[in-house]
């Protein structure tokens, strides 16, 4: 028996900073190291996307952030328990504002640095890959200060 299709609500940021000229990225990598992406996760009753975005960013990579802009959101679909997941991830510029990646929860097992190039090639998803790119456009118009 098939069971009814669920939706998912997510949100996450593409957090950097910036010196001089050089842009760095923070991911995140999960399943022993082979999967790098940007933070994200799922909303705790109550919270809005920002809030749930922040949240996620600080569990996730030790950081804290201010969010910049919206970006636009990522859809897709996966099996869990023969049920169908429809998901809609929302993402968010956002400069670094404090924090640590030493200070990244059990969730994760390394959030780290990237030049922004770099970062590109590491992501796994390439719905998070034209994300970033989305959000290194914004930065270079001087849209992310």
């Amino acid at each position: 028996m098939k069971r009814k299709g669920k939706r998912r609500i997510a949100a996450g940021g593409v957090v950097f900073r910036k010196t001089g000229r050089r842009i760095r990225i923070a991911l995140i990598a999960r399943a022993d190291w082979t999967v790098w992406c940007l933070p994200k996760g799922h909303l705790d009753p109550g919270e809005t996307l920002e809030e749930g975005a922040l949240r996620e960013v600080r569990e996730e990579t030790g950081l804290t952030a201010l969010i910049l802009r919206k970006l636009a959101p990522i859809h897709y679909r996966y099996r869990e328990d023969r049920r169908v997941i429809s998901k809609t991830v929302h993402f968010y510029l956002m400069r670094r504002t404090g924090g640590s990646t030493q200070d990244h929860d059990f969730e994760v097992d390394e959030a780290r640095w990237f030049d922004s190039r770099e970062a590109l090639k590491r992501l796994t998803h390439p719905a998070e890959r034209r994300v970033l790119e989305k959000g290194l456009k914004r930065i270079q118009a001087g849209k992310g200060q």
